[in-house]
C-alpha cells in the first residue's frame, strides 16, 4: 500500500498496542455423535465426565505455550457450557402445557414453565441432549442463566432438531506481526487438527477436525513455496537449454554454460533479496522466473559468437566475442531496462520492494556475469572450435553477399523510365 496510507499506522498500532490475534476455529466435521457420554468426555474440558486427556484438556494445554504453538486463550467450549445449561437448576424451563421452550429469564415469572434441568447424579445423553440442544442454542444468557448459548455459541453449532452436524472449538493466535508468525500459526493449526482428527477417529472413524482462520487463506502459499521455487526455475532453466541447445546448432555445451550463467544470475539475485528484505512469495517468484528468461538476452548472443569466432585460442576468441557483441549486450540490453528507475520512486511499497529492486538486481547480475564472469568462463571452459558452424556460417554470408550483388546488377540494368515511374 501507499508509504502515506493512513492503514500503515494501524496496522503498525495492531502490532504494537493488539493484545490477541485472529480467532482460529477447529471444526468437527459431520458424523460425531455428541450423545453419547463417552464421546462428550474425549472433547469437552470443564465438566465432571470430561476425560484428563480430552481434546478440550489438550487445548488448554497448549494455549499455555503460545509462543510456540501459536494458540492461546481458549474461547468456553459450547459442548461445557451446555452440559453447565441443563444441570443448572435456573436455566433450563419447559411449558407444562404445550411442551415448548421458555426462555430461561421469564421461566421463573410464568406459572406455566417448569424447570426440566438434569441432576449430576443423571446421565445427559441420548434423547435428553438431542432434545434441549436447540432450546441451549436459543436462549439468551442474563442475570438468572449466564450459560445460555444464543449469545456466544449460536453459530458454533450446525444442528438439525438437535442432531449436531458440525461444530467447532474456537482459541485466539497471539499477535501475529511477521510473515513467519503468519504461517507458522498455519503449520501449528494444522498440526494440531490432526492431532484432534486421530482422537476422534478413534470412536468415530470418517469424523476429521479442519482448522480455519480468516487470515490462512493469504499465507497457504508460504508453505510450499520452497517446493514451488524449484520446480517452477528448473522447468524454466531445462527449457531454455533445450532451446538454446537447438538454436545454438545442436550444440550442448554452449547450450550448458548459458543456462549455468542463468543460474548463476538467479542465485545472486536470491542472495541480494535475503539482504534486501524481499520476501520469497508468489510476486518474487513470478519476478524470479521472469529474470530467467531476461538473463537470456545477457548470455545466448555472446555465447554464439563466441562459438563462431575464428579466433586460433579461447582466450582470443572470447576477447572477439566481447570485443564484438559487448558493447550491443551494454547499449541495446542494459541500458534500454533502465527505465524501471523511476519505479524507486514510487510511493507503493509493492512497485518498490518486488519490482524495482528485483529487476534492477537482474539487470545488474546480468551485465555483470554477461561482461565479466561469461567472458573468462568461456576462456577457459568454453566450447571447441566447430569448423562445421564456422563452414555454415561462411557459406551464409557468401550467399548473402551473393543475392546483395544480384540485387544491385538487376537495379543498376533497369530501365530508367521504369525506375522513374516507380
Amino acid at each position: 500500500m501507499p508509504e502515506d496510507s493512513y492503514l500503515l499506522q494501524y496496522f503498525e498500532y495492531l502490532k504494537k498496542y493488539l493484545q490477541v490475534g485472529p480467532p482460529v476455529y477447529f471444526v468437527v466435521t459431520e458424523g460425531y455423535d455428541y450423545s453419547k457420554t463417552e464421546n462428550q468426555a474425549r472433547l469437552c474440558l470443564a465438566e465432571q465426565v470430561c476425560s484428563q486427556d480430552s481434546v478440550g484438556a489438550k487445548l488448554k494445554q497448549l494455549t499455555l505455550l503460545s509462543n510456540r504453538t501459536y494458540v492461546t486463550r481458549m474461547r468456553s467450549y459450547w459442548l461445557d457450557q451446555y452440559i453447565t445449561y441443563m444441570r443448572s437448576s435456573d436455566c433450563c424451563f419447559e411449558n407444562v402445557k404445550t411442551g415448548e421452550f421458555c426462555y430461561s429469564k421469564h421461566g421463573e415469572d410464568n406459572g406455566e414453565c417448569a424447570k426440566c434441568f438434569v441432576p449430576r447424579d443423571q446421565p445427559f445423553d441420548n434423547g435428553t441432549f438431542t432434545r434441549f440442544l436447540p432450546w441451549f442454542l436459543a436462549d439468551v444468557p442474563g442475570a438468572h442463566c449466564s450459560s445460555a448459548g444464543r449469545a456466544e455459541h449460536g453459530s458454533s453449532v450446525s444442528q438439525v432438531n438437535g442432531t449436531v452436524n458440525a461444530a467447532y472449538f474456537s482459541l485466539y493466535h497471539p499477535v501475529l506481526k511477521t510473515s513467519k508468525d503468519f504461517y507458522s500459526a498455519l503449520e501449528w493449526a494444522r498440526l494440531i487438527a490432526s492431532n484432534m482428527t486421530k482422537v476422534v477417529q478413534e470412536v468415530e472413524p470418517d469424523v476429521e477436525v479442519i482448522p480455519y482462520s480468516l487470515v490462512h487463506v493469504f499465507y497457504e502459499q508460504y508453505l510450499t513455496m520452497w517446493p514451488d521455487t524449484f520446480k517452477n526455475l528448473s522447468l524454466s532453466l531445462g527449457a531454455i537449454f533445450v532451446v538454446t541447445f537447438i538454436l545454438l546448432g545442436l550444440d550442448a555445451i554452449s547450450a550448458a554454460i548459458v543456462t549455468f550463467t542463468i543460474l548463476m544470475i538467479i542465485v545472486n539475485l536470491m542472495g541480494l533479496m535475503y539482504w534486501w528484505n524481499i520476501s520469497l512469495n508468489a510476486v518474487s517468484l513470478v519476478n524470479l522466473v521472469v529474470g530467467v528468461g531476461i538473463s537470456v538476452e545477457f548470455c545466448s548472443h555472446l555465447v554464439r559468437v563466441f562459438a563462431l569466432s575464428k579466433e586460433g585460442n579461447k582466450t582470443k576468441r572470447a576477447q572477439d566475442a566481447l570485443t564484438n557483441m559487448g558493447s550491443s549486450i551494454l547499449s541495446g540490453i542494459t541500458l534500454t531496462d533502465c527505465g524501471i528507475l523511476v519505479l524507486a520512486f514510487a510511493k507503493s511499497q509493492i512497485f518498490q520492494v518486488f519490482y524495482f529492486r528485483m529487476y534492477l538486481g537482474i539487470i545488474a547480475f546480468g551485465t555483470l556475469h554477461s561482461l565479466i564472469f561469461l567472458p573468462v568462463f568461456l576462456s577457459v571452459l568454453g566450447p571447441p572450435v566447430s569448423k562445421e558452424k564456422i563452414l555454415e556460417q561462411v557459406q551464409m554470408d557468401e550467399m548473402a553477399s551473393q543475392l546483395g550483388q544480384q540485387s544491385y546488377i538487376r537495379k543498376d540494368n533497369a530501365d530508367p523510365a521504369t525506375i522513374t515511374r516507380t
